[in-house]
């Protein structure tokens, strides 16, 4: 039996994983056609083998958790949950889920265990092994990388001790409303031209993440009132740090640069918005800065006195961590960009779309070739954060295909 020690981030996710929505991607992949679960499962038999990270159980132990590999694959079944359902770590299942239905192939994968990057690299084997058996066809991989390299631990190989950035205290604001009961998020996929977005965005001399955060800041600013005068928006933006570092690996590998925007009572103007953001962004993308940040979760879970104190102590305090960081963010918004499969598996992909479980309001955004998705998951009963954001892109006179979950 194998046995795997977490990085520093899956750690953190593991301690906190009591929460009613632990976070859980999905990647949802439109096939050309009705899928062959028999053939889905074959697929996946293929991919584990490829990937024997993913096919873990989460362990406690005195002071840490940790994962072993299991022998067996999960059940390949019919959809019959919830979107993103919690993915349970203490049943000796594995932490991701493979479902379908109709012609929709799902991949549902713990944060204990891999990023939006290093999903992707295991979805794109997964749809890869199931056209290739299906229609009899060599594929070629998108992605190559040995087992040892999607195994390693980046965060620890590239970590090294500096100052931890100043962080200025500011006054976040915060989503308020009812909540839709718990293990329940709605989901709302926005479909629309990634090409009609790209020149909107070049027009204005900046990239489609800064555009975006902007629409999404000033459909914000739309739900505030006058009392909220004087808060901050802060949006939390994931960045790959593989584009920073020589790496391959799949587990989590990411830092976040934050996004600030002071509400003074008034809605401002798209283009005001748009020059303050991506002057933050030009700022705030940078290795140096991003990997600050990143060291600061790795020297405390690195800490020596931090990992001689029983784990049933550090949950506690990891939990309370969470809830107070929590509050430091309005929302978050993940850009996994294009989307891209070799071409003879392209032909028999139709569409995808990628989403999170959340505890509030979250945006993921992706493009597989002309389609750009925005999905964002919900806890809130009403918000017109989504009614506003679909009517900002329509002022640009972008047509948009909306589809819900129904919850």
């Amino acid at each position: 039996m194998n046995f795997h020690k977490l990085d520093n981030v899956g750690t953190f996710f593991a301690s906190t994983y009591f929460k009613h929505n632990p976070d859980v991607f999905r990647f949802a992949i439109t096939m050309d056609e009705l899928i062959d679960a028999d053939i889905l499962k074959q697929a996946l038999v293929q991919t584990k083998e490829s990937f024997p990270v993913f096919n873990v159980s989460l362990k406690m132990g005195l002071f840490w958790y940790y994962l072993e590999e299991e022998d067996d694959v999960p059940e390949v079944k019919e959809e019959h949950l919830p979107v993103c359902f919690r993915i349970d770590s203490y049943r000796d299942e594995v932490l991701y889920r493979v479902t379908y239905y109709k012609n929709r192939i799902n991949l549902e994968v713990s944060h204990i265990i891999s990023d939006g990057r290093g999903t992707l690299e295991f979805c794109t084997s997964l749809i890869e092994n199931y056209v290739s058996l299906k229609y009899k066809i060599k594929v070629t991989p998108k992605f190559k990388a040995t087992v040892l390299e999607r195994e390693e631990d980046s965060y620890d190989k590239y970590y090294k001790k500096c100052k931890a950035p100043k962080n200025k205290t500011i006054n976040t604001y915060n989503f308020k409303g009812k909540k839709i009961k718990k293990h329940n998020i709605r989901f709302v996929e926005m479909h629309m031209s990634a090409k009609k977005l790209l020149t909107i965005s070049k027009s204005k001399s900046v990239s489609l993440t800064v555009y975006i955060v902007s629409l999404i800041i000033r459909s914000i600013l739309k739900t505030m009132s006058y009392k909220d005068s004087g808060k901050t928006i802060r949006i939390a933006v994931p960045v790959d740090l593989r584009s920073f570092y020589y790496s391959k690996t799949t587990k989590n590998f990411f830092g976040l640069v934050y996004v600030n925007y002071k509400f003074d009572g008034e809605v401002d103007f798209i283009d005001k918005i748009i020059k303050n953001v991506n002057k933050q962004f030009v700022e705030s993308i940078d290795k140096e800065s991003i990997i600050k940040r990143s060291n600061q979760m790795y020297s405390l879970v690195s800490n020596v006195v931090i990992r001689s104190i029983p784990l049933i102590i550090k949950n506690i305090g990891l939990s309370v961590i969470d809830k107070f960081t929590h509050k430091l963010n309005t929302t978050h918004v993940s850009n996994m960009g294009k989307l891209e499969f070799s071409k003879e598996v392209e032909n028999h992909v139709k569409s995808v779309a990628l989403m999170i479980s959340t505890e509030d309001l979250q945006f993921v955004v992706s493009s597989f070739k002309d389609d750009l998705c925005i999905v964002a998951s919900s806890r809130f009963m009403r918000n017109n954060v989504l009614n506003y954001l679909v009517e900002e892109l329509q002022e640009e006179n972008i047509e948009i295909n909306v589809v819900s979950n129904g919850v």
